[in-house]
């Protein structure tokens, strides 16, 4: 197994020329796993209420649909619900895979043109997360963080023993330094990064190494606040404020730098290690540190069981697909036809064989009467099923209404306002059923803007497509917080009565 990344940049290594390589060095092309950068994939978390497999698959799909609308062009996806049994929240937390299709496909099809295979598209930071379970034996309560910091990104994780917890990818790595050290010196930023391998190497001179401290200190400061904000964003993701990290795993080129790894010890204050990969004991070529997640990427093919979100377009999951099944059936056709060969040669000779035959062909009619008469059940039967799809599919409309709810929470939601629980409730009004959502919570009363800091929710909610009626209820002031009740329904009639007619009110 092999692994490549999509390049980052037009001016990287295309892939074609990583296949020849690994070609002219004969090693197998046919089952590879393509690296997906932050450039052309993305990671997202969402909470939502436990719900049949079926449904939740329908509610990622249409987020992705939309996500897709809104950005123009045409995403894969895949998810993975997190092992997080110390959340408060018994909402299911979900981990979403988004690939644009647009910058994979054309990776998928040079593979194959230069005559490889994309087995497994693999975003490259889960790749760190499946190197550290191979390179590390995990304590099942310590809880880790893991940063690959390359050239143009930074990969992310945090995971405690073998689960996953969080991961992401931002946009930051020795680029960055080297751009900040040609600033401050006013120097051109190639100049700045052999500057930069000077002094990796110890070989710069003394007084342009002083002159570039200060530079390499911001810009580490900038890399110190994303790992910090990364822990805080995960104990906002998973619903665990009580996540302690206990050590630090760092790997990528940036960290040939000699003061990396001590200014993160002193501003995380976690012990520090490298993660230095090795090949059959021995290790890899150059700075290993660099091949934490090529390696990870190379090996996830060996953990399927584990989180892996495979961003292969439709098209190419089908073609890999039939190609492995077909695999099986065409050994299964050449036994079935090296049997009929040699039962009927001894037939020529053995009369009693061929009456055998007849009885088996008799047996293979009767058979297949049998399967025929299955599959008209069978038939029958999805036709009934059919029926259920559409009439389940039908009913849909509350739970798309949440989801989208839900998207626009996340990003509307004041920073003041806090909120401790989402309900969706079924209501019939005068003998008409619909749904309502009630989200409770908390607004700070800080400078006493509670009120228009729900005010300005409630505005934004109202705005929503779909959305035709919104009502704050404040509640009572509370240790500096004001709790709130928002109900919201895409009914006028709810979710207040419009006469003295009967309002049945139930949680689905």
């Amino acid at each position: 197994m092999h692994a490549v990344s999509l390049p980052r940049d037009d001016d990287e290594p295309m892939i074609g020329a990583v296949l020849k390589s690994l070609k002219d060095a004969r090693a197998p092309v046919a089952a590879l796993t393509l690296g997906v950068s932050g450039r052309a994939g993305t990671l997202r978390y969402n909470l939502l209420p436990p719900v049949p497999e079926w449904r939740l698959e329908l509610i990622v799909k249409y987020e992705t649909e939309e996500l897709a609308g809104k950005a123009g062009e045409t995403l894969s996806y895949a998810y993975r619900k997190l092992d997080v049994p110390e959340s408060q929240s018994e909402d299911v937390v979900l981990l979403m895979g988004l690939g644009k299709d647009s910058l994979i496909e054309p990776a998928v099809a040079e593979i194959a043109a230069r005559g490889g295979r994309a087995r497994l598209a693999l975003p490259n930071t889960l790749g760190l997360y499946h190197a550290y379970r191979r390179l590390r034996r995990a304590a099942a309560d310590e809880t880790v963080l893991l940063a690959d910091i390359g050239a143009l990104e930074t990969h992310i994780v945090l995971a405690t023993g073998e689960r996953l917890l969080f991961a992401r990818t931002v946009n930051y790595g020795g680029t960055q330094i080297d751009e900040a050290i040609a600033s401050a010196l006013g120097i051109k930023v190639e100049a700045a990064r052999k500057l930069k391998e000077g002094i990796e190497a110890g070989r710069a001179p003394q007084h342009l190494v002083d002159s570039a401290q200060s530079a390499i200190r911001s810009a580490l400061g900038q890399l110190l606040a994303v790992l910090q904000s990364s822990i805080t964003f995960c104990r906002t993701q998973v619903k665990i404020p009580s996540i302690t990290i206990q050590r630090v795993y760092l790997s990528g080129g940036a960290t040939r730098l000699p003061q990396l790894a001590s200014f993160l010890r002193d501003g995380l204050g976690l012990a520090i290690e490298i993660l230095r990969p090795q090949l059959a004991g021995k290790p890899l070529p150059g700075a290993t540190q660099e091949w934490v997640t090529a390696f990870g990427l190379a090996v996830a093919q060996l953990d399927r069981d584990r989180v892996t979100l495979d961003l292969l377009p439709p098209a190419a999951r089908k073609v890999r697909d039939f190609r492995e099944k077909t695999r099986f059936l065409i050994a299964a056709g050449l036994a079935l036809g090296i049997g009929l060969a040699l039962s009927f040669g001894v037939a020529l000779y053995q009369r009693h064989v061929v009456e055998a035959a007849r009885e088996r062909v008799s047996d293979d009619e009767a058979r297949v009467r049998r399967l025929t008469a299955d599959f008209e059940r069978a038939r029958a039967e999805n036709a009934v099923m059919n029926a259920k799809y559409e009439r389940l599919f039908r009913e849909l409309t509350p739970t798309r209404f949440t989801a989208q709810l839900l998207a626009a929470l996340r990003t509307d939601t004041p920073s003041a306002i806090s909120i401790d629980e989402l309900t969706t409730v079924r209501a019939e009004v005068d003998g008409a059923v619909g749904f309502e959502v009630v989200i409770r919570g908390k607004a700070d009363n800080a400078e006493r803007k509670a009120i228009p800091y729900l005010e300005a929710l409630q505005n934004q909610l109202a705005r929503l497509p779909g959305v035709e009626r919104v009502k704050v209820n404040p509640g009572e002031l509370d240790q500096g917080f004001r709790p709130f009740e928002l109900v919201i329904s895409p009914d006028r009639r709810m979710p207040e009565r419009k006469d003295g007619g009967k309002d049945r009110r139930s949680r689905p």
